[in-house]
């Protein structure tokens, strides 16, 4: 096996010994996700889906030109503005101003949670006069029932107060006023309840971060409402009183522009109708007085090619009076924060165009004034580029009615030569002519002028809302938030991975060698176990007071004696006894080794360290040496210096003839594992083999 997958093998081991804790850390996160999602407030989604209709669409059903469409008020072409006024503050505030909203009562039910009580309540809390209108911040009033009394404690601001109260509906004074409360049931020992008051601008803002509205489809004029509170009954009646202010506001642009047009049409009208009043006076006194019937056949042909033309100049008459109009109007400084109300008749797209960006500009500056003052910067901003617009309309206005009155010459010339044609024809004849050319012109002007006064008053009328509800504001059937499971799940996650790290860690920190079968699990060769004992540490021989240890270097004399036999009388056999770092029992086992192999008849003799410093003499030199200090003893045994002390150890590695590496159980890093193959590998010593101490007790019970 390579090293990778023994080191792996190793660990998911050590994990699995473990198993207990993953087991109680599971348990332990479960049952915390458990009674916390049980203590948080139950949070629903509350949903509508709401159509927004098209003005021009609906209109134009029931009428020619449809006059919204023609003043630039069709709301299929402004989607995102009305999108845009149904999340602005002032439409939230429009909602929320009839639900009386700015005290929010919860209680505390059984589960130990805060839950809010809407519609209906069991208390009632009565503020000082203009409180709501006047408080700058929050208040929380909380109330506990106990035996004998009430406890009050109120927070506003960074003022606090307690207070005992005997009786409260009778009036209580705290920091942020003074107030009494009205009870519904009679309470109970341990009843808990909460107020919440709000400033209006304060809740407003709290609906806007709550319920969202966004576009539900890019195909159609359809916007989604939808919203996660614990309050779920109070987000109904949000939502439908937030629709409501939009179609309020709506039709209220509406009626204003319908309004203007209004004024208009009426003032137009009596202008025409006392012109053709004049007229027809004038033509019944032309016919009595000048006994005018009918013209000759001539003169018919002529006029009629006359009439042509009298009748395209009428159509630019007409024009040229709407322009007028246009003009004085736009240049009225009493006018000039209202919409313009006339393009029909116009035929400059150009000008239809600025007349119509300037009318929505107009009513967007209106929408802006009811929650702003003049000084405001968006509303200074508007009536630059409102002036600048007047500038354009009125650049553009000179140019079409110059453009006018160029036609109105070139058609003046045609009029001329036919004119001379009938210059035979009677002056009376031609006196009445005139009469009959301006009497059709006011004709037609009436005409056009009472139909767009109809079709006015039909946009007035009640019709269809411009918002509707497709899907009724809706809430969920069970709580959104919080998820039980989604907390079991996470839970169960979180108590897998907790002992995972702390284990894993751990092994890769400071790992110890759990098990007495760390070693061989790993394919190295362990020689001997020991028991365990509270001396290892030391050098004393305390092998014959115990049976364990004493049974166990028995066993290790015996393998090592097969090891090195036959033996050479000549020549001592070398045992290097070494280990990883200090107070791993290495000492304990070279001393208590040389002990035992002399008590059972053989000559062995134990050295702790060589005089000279290893590293700086020959093979032959250290050889030399250790005969010397073995003198006629079978057996050297050499008490190493640890590794992480110093490099002795790997000189004596190559010299010795079997090298005992000392690891202790509970003590040895996990790293010696690597540590020790390595050695093995590279082969640093002879006939390397691991001797384990403390040793459990598992082992030997076994």
């Amino acid at each position: 096996m390579n090293k990778k997958t023994i080191n792996l093998k190793y660990i998911v081991k050590i994990l699995l010994s473990n198993w207990y804790w993953f087991v109680i850390s599971v348990f332990v996160c479960v049952l915390f996700a458990y009674v916390a999602s049980n203590k948080m407030t139950p949070k629903f989604e509350v949903s509508s889906t709401v159509l927004i209709r098209s003005n021009d669409r609906y209109l134009s059903q029931s009428s020619q030109l449809g006059i919204l469409s023609l003043l630039g008020m069709g709301s299929g072409q402004h989607f995102d503005d009305d999108l845009e006024f149904i999340s602005s503050k002032a439409a939230m505030k429009a909602a929320v101003e009839k639900l009386d909203l700015q005290i929010e009562y919860r209680s505390l039910d059984k589960h130990g949670r805060m839950v809010a009580q809407y519609p209906n309540h069991d208390l009632t809390i009565n503020c000082p006069n203009n409180f709501l209108d006047t408080i700058k911040a929050k208040v929380v009033i909380k109330l506990s029932k106990k035996s004998d009394c009430y406890i009050v404690k109120v927070k506003y601001r960074k003022q606090k107060t307690s207070i005992k109260v005997s009786d409260i509906s009778e009036p209580f004074t705290t920091c942020a006023g003074t107030f009494s409360i009205n009870s519904k049931k009679e309470l109970k020992k341990g009843d808990k309840y909460q107020f919440i008051i709000l400033p209006e601008a304060l809740f407003v803002e709290k609906m806007l971060d709550e319920i969202m509205v966004e576009r539900s489809n890019k195909s159609a004029h359809t916007i989604s409402i939808h919203t996660i509170t614990d309050v779920p009954n109070r987000a109904l009646d949000v939502i439908h009183n937030l629709i409501d202010a939009f179609n309020r506001d709506a039709v209220y642009d509406n009626l204003i522009m319908s309004d203007n047009v209004q004024e208009y049409i009426d003032a137009r009208l009596q202008s025409v109708t006392e012109a053709l009043d004049s007229l027809e006076v004038l033509e019944e006194k032309y016919k009595t007085d000048n006994k005018v019937i009918s013209l000759s056949d001539e003169a018919v042909l002529y006029l009629q090619a006359a009439q042509e033309y009298e009748h395209r100049q009428a159509e630019i008459e007409t024009q040229l009076n709407l322009i007028d109009y246009v003009q004085n109007f736009v240049t009225n400084e009493d006018s000039q924060y209202a919409p313009v109300p006339v393009r029909m008749g116009i035929n400059d797209a150009s000008l239809i165009a600025l007349i119509d960006e300037y009318n929505r500009m107009i009513f967007n500056r209106m929408k802006k004034m009811r929650t702003a003052t003049q000084d405001n910067p968006i509303i200074m901003q508007i009536d630059v580029q409102l002036a600048q617009m007047r500038q354009n309309i009125i650049n553009s206005v000179a140019s079409v009615k110059d453009g006018l009155l160029i036609m109105k010459r070139d058609l003046r010339k045609n009029e001329y030569k036919y004119d001379n044609k009938i210059d035979n024809v009677p002056a009376q004849e031609r006196q009445y002519v005139q009469i009959k050319r301006q009497k059709a012109l006011q004709q037609e002007m009436y005409i056009l002028l009472f139909q767009k006064r109809e079709e006015n008053a039909f946009s007035m009328a009640p019709s269809v809302m411009p918002a509707k509800i497709i899907d009724e504001p809706s809430r969920s059937f069970g709580p959104v938030q919080p998820n039980t499971l989604k907390w079991i799940f996470f839970a169960v996650i979180i108590g897998v991975l907790l002992p995972f790290v702390v284990l894993f860690t751990i092994l890769f920190v400071n790992l110890p060698l759990l098990d007495y079968k760390s070693l061989e699990l790993n394919g190295i060769k362990v020689v001997e176990y020991f028991p365990h004992n509270h001396q290892i540490s030391g050098k004393k021989s305390i092998c014959k007071s115990q049976t364990k240890l004493n049974r166990a270097f028995e066993r290790l004399i015996v393998k090592l004696c097969h090891e090195l036999s036959p033996a050479n009388k000549k020549e001592p056999k070398i045992i290097l006894v070494t280990s990883d770092k200090a107070e791993e029992g290495k000492s304990f086992i070279a001393r208590n080794l040389t002990d035992k192999l002399n008590e059972m008849g053989k000559t062995a003799t134990m050295l702790d360290s060589l005089s000279n410093k290893l590293i700086l003499q020959t093979n032959d030199e250290i050889t030399k040496e250790l005969k010397q200090n073995a003198g006629n003893a079978e057996y050297l045994i050499i008490d190493s210096k640890s590794l992480s002390v110093s490099a002795d150890s790997i000189v004596l590695g190559k010299l010795a003839d079997i090298t005992l590496f000392v690891v202790r159980e509970g003590k040895s890093d996990f790293y010696i594992v690597e540590k020790i193959q390595k050695l093995t590998e590279d082969e640093v010593f002879n006939n390397l083999q691991c001797v384990v101490c403390d040793c459990c007790e598992t082992f030997w019970n076994v």
